[in-house]
């Protein structure tokens, strides 16, 4: 099983003491076949998945029925929206393999914000690169379906 530690975040290389940040995450652990959140439920914070594996799942409007619309790996942000002022999930997600996830809580990430901004916004933008890459993979299993 692949795994990642906060401290091999790419934008920490150049800066000198990511403390400040790593500080503010909890790890927590979950078995497979656990939901880490469905859609509609409060957003608790951003989180990166360290080791296993989560798939992210979104409603099809058939009948209540779900569909897995990204599998995310050791590495992988989930839960974005936190960031961006967003007070509910708009997707679930699902641990496909046992995990383990280091979660930045809303409070946490608005105060290290104030405090450490050059940090906060390095940090955001290697979120930002994450999500673009997912959002190409999509575009692309979409584009072999059409």
């Amino acid at each position: 099983m692949d795994s990642f530690e906060l401290a091999a975040l790419p934008f920490l290389a150049g800066y000198p003491d990511g403390e400040p940040l790593l500080s503010a995450f909890s790890e927590r652990s979950h078995a497979a076949g656990e939901e880490l959140f469905h859609r509609g439920d409060t957003v608790e914070g951003v989180g990166i998945l360290l080791s296993g594996r989560i798939g992210i799942r979104k409603e099809t409007g058939l009948a209540g029925k779900t569909q897995v619309v990204a599998l995310l790996d050791a590495g992988a942000p989930f839960g974005e929206r936190a960031l961006v002022g967003g007070t509910v999930h708009r997707s679930g997600a699902v641990v496909v393999e046992a995990c383990r996830v280091a979660l930045l809580p809303v409070a946490s990430w608005e105060l290290f914000r104030q405090q450490e901004p050059e940090l906060a916004l390095m940090f955001q933008g290697w979120l930002l690169a994450a999500v673009i890459q997912r959002l190409e993979k999509a575009s692309e299993r979409l584009a072999h379906i059409l």
